[in-house]
């Protein structure tokens, strides 16, 4: 028998204060420290895998959960959403084919995925799909948390009844998390804030899929496993994992310095982080790539330009308000 979550449960404040601070360290190497920020959202790297990762614990504790529970419906509905979860970890790192150096020889995988790799996000087909699919997620969240506060506070008779069905409901504890991924995904507030995004994502569905594990395997015996150290257990897989694969196979950031000095972070209009990783670039000569140069010195005439009608505005206004 589902517990039931009080609206206001203690565990809101241990989860508003997680989101906070993973919201102020993601702006902290946003702004202070850009090459730890591009190794973060690098492919094959600690966000993308702690995803996968994050996203793979999830499917199996939801198909165990399809084990528990007795009613078909709601066993139908935890088997489904498992089986999404371990397909999208699949799908985050390509299946392992980078880990494994799995050539995309098939033509039919060159011919037709955007990225040549053995994914079907990425196929040409979804392109429209995939351009839209993180506002779509984000509205869905806004729709499904608002209906979850509504049931939690106000009807929790109907709430219980929707649980027994075996509709997934958000616990009011986990809407920190969950607005965190709604934030990135809306509003693009960092450079790659779709792959930040998605790691929230995962680590918010994560925590979803601990609470229904341990309400519906530990709800008689609460002393054996509470879910904030469940949770807490959660993380140190997750980055005992992640650390591994990083070991056995870390992504190459080389790529992804180039691009982020060159498009990301000029797009911010901030030209100070470009320059700190281009001079990065330089002292590791393995990543200077043959535009390298050319963009670095395209970005320095735009920082330029800007500090010069920054001063030209200053100027004016000096001007200005001593007329």
């Amino acid at each position: 028998m589902k517990r039931v979550i009080s609206g206001l449960s203690p565990d809101l404040k241990i989860f508003t204060v997680l989101a906070l601070a993973l919201l102020a360290g993601v702006y902290y190497l946003f702004y202070y420290d850009p090459v730890n920020y591009v190794s973060m959202i690098t492919e094959d790297n600690w966000a993308e895998y702690s995803t996968s990762v994050s996203f793979a614990i999830t499917g199996i504790l939801l198909l165990l959960l399809s084990f528990k529970v007795n009613k078909s419906l709601q066993r139908v509905v935890y088997l489904l959403i498992g089986i999404s979860a371990i397909f999208i970890a699949g799908e985050e790192i390509s299946w392992g084919q980078r880990l494994i150096s799995l050539p995309s020889s098939l033509s039919f995988i060159k011919e037709s995925n955007l990225q040549g790799e053995v994914t079907l996000h990425n196929l040409q087909m979804f392109e429209t799909v995939n351009s839209k699919l993180h506002s779509i997620a984000a509205y869905l969240i806004l729709i499904w948390s608002l209906i979850s506060i509504i049931l939690s506070l106000q009807m929790q008779w109907l709430k219980e009844k929707v649980l027994n069905i075996g509709l997934p409901i958000l616990p009011i504890k986990l809407l920190p998390m969950f607005l965190l991924v709604v934030y990135f995904f809306l509003f693009y507030p960092t450079a790659k804030a779709d792959e930040v995004g998605e790691f929230f994502l995962s680590i918010a569905v994560m925590l979803w899929a601990i609470d229904l594990f341990i309400d519906n395997y530990w709800d008689k015996q609460p002393g054996k496993l509470t879910f904030i150290t469940g949770s807490a257990g959660a993380f140190l897989v997750v980055a005992f994992i992640v650390t591994t694969l990083m070991y056995v196979r870390p992504g190459s950031i080389g790529w992804r310095l180039n691009k982020t000095a060159s498009r990301d972070y000029p797009s911010f209009r901030m030209y100070e982080q470009a320059q700190v990783l281009y001079e990065y670039i330089y002292k590791h000569p393995k990543y200077i790539l043959p535009d390298t140069r050319k963009n670095h010195a395209a970005i320095l005439l735009e920082a330029e330009k800007q500090a010069e009608a920054s001063n030209f505005i200053s100027k004016e206004s000096i001007e200005n308000s001593g007329k």
